[in-house]
């Protein structure tokens, strides 16, 4: 609003711009005060406002200010339910007028400030959504009521075709839903959100891997984390010593001779394979006893003779790592 002083008589243009744009022109002739409205309502925020005089010395503006009113918004909004997904709702912001905020109340303790938010409903119930629109004329609330059932709240279930374990090879994993959605899964150990890689087909694990999946239903009802750990070992198991060294003379005649491994061992395909020969007289020595504590193999014979040479000799398989990967030919030689 504007208002001007002009002397008894005179005639004088008052012209009024916002941001050099002319808004209105009045002219006026009193020595009353005026009061003119300017239509700003397609304005909001900072604005330049100029006001000129035209009509000599005689007149004058005397006073001048604005006042920028603007009406509350009109909250409205429209909502559909999902035919095949009862708990799905889809919400539609149509509200009008001279908007700053809005905020969804969906009646279930849930709350949005996105335009146009697609809610699912955690079970059968009658619910009053809330819409309130915040403008520079004030806010205004509109509330709609739903009644909701047949909401599916059942979880679905996630599995992988391959379990937990110790491997040699590559393994490729399936996963698999119990029911229409998807999996989201992680690869790092992390707990995977729908945020997460989309399972879209076979997962290749190439190295040891902790593998974290969980199945999301159309209904939005999630499924447990479910946590597979591959441990993928490809090398087989490498000698590292041996009691007594090799070529080591004066050993005992009555000790087990031993293997020490890479890592842990066990029984191979060729655990019957394992033999000690007394070089000396070319016949095999009687062996009592093979025993494996972790990564050491024991081998208990026979007292042996004194003085004579030995080869304790393991064919390849005789041995074999936990993933199932196969020792090699080995042998040393000792002297009593």
């Amino acid at each position: 609003m504007e208002k001007e002083d002009v002397n008894p008589g005179d005639i004088g243009q008052f012209s009024v711009y916002i941001d050099s744009n002319l808004i209105q022109e009045t002219l006026a002739n009193s020595t009353e005060y005026n009061e003119y409205i300017i239509p700003t309502m397609n304005y909001s925020g900072v604005h330049n406002i100029t006001v000129s005089w035209n009509g000599g010395n005689s007149a004058y503006v005397d006073d001048f200010f604005t006042t920028l009113k603007y009406p509350a918004p009109i909250s409205n909004f429209t909502l559909a339910i999902d035919p095949t997904i009862p708990n799905k709702v889809q919400f539609n912001f149509l509200s009008k007028g001279y908007i700053d905020t809005l905020k969804w109340n969906f009646g279930d303790g849930s709350t949005s400030t996105s335009t146009n938010p697609l809610h699912y409903y955690s079970k059968n119930g009658t619910y009053t959504i809330e819409l309130t629109t915040t403008g520079p004329g004030g806010s205004t609330t509109l509330n709609k009521t739903i009644t909701l059932t047949h909401v599916d709240t059942t979880k679905p279930t996630a599995t992988a075709s391959v379990g937990s374990g110790i491997y040699n090879t590559t393994q490729v994993v399936k996963l698999s839903i119990s029911e229409p959605g998807t999996i989201y899964y992680t690869t790092d150990g992390k707990t995977p959100t729908t945020t997460s890689q989309k399972y879209t087909g076979p997962i290749k694990i190439a190295k040891t891997t902790t593998l974290k999946f969980r199945a999301v239903d159309r209904a939005n009802n999630y499924s447990p984390v479910y946590t597979k750990t591959y441990t993928i070992d490809k090398v087989a198991p490498e000698i590292i010593s041996t009691t007594p060294k090799d070529y080591a003379t004066g050993y005992s005649k009555t000790t087990a001779v031993s293997f020490k491994f890479s890592e842990n061992i066990k029984t191979g395909i060729n655990w019957t394979k394992i033999s000690v020969e007394n070089l000396n007289t070319g016949k095999l020595v009687s062996i009592t006893a093979k025993t494996i504590r972790n990564n050491i193999l024991y081998i208990q014979t026979v007292n042996r003779l004194s003085g004579d040479w030995y080869q304790v000799y393991i064919l390849a398989g005789a041995i074999k790592d936990y993933a199932g990967n196969k020792g090699q030919n080995a042998y040393f030689y000792f002297r009593t």
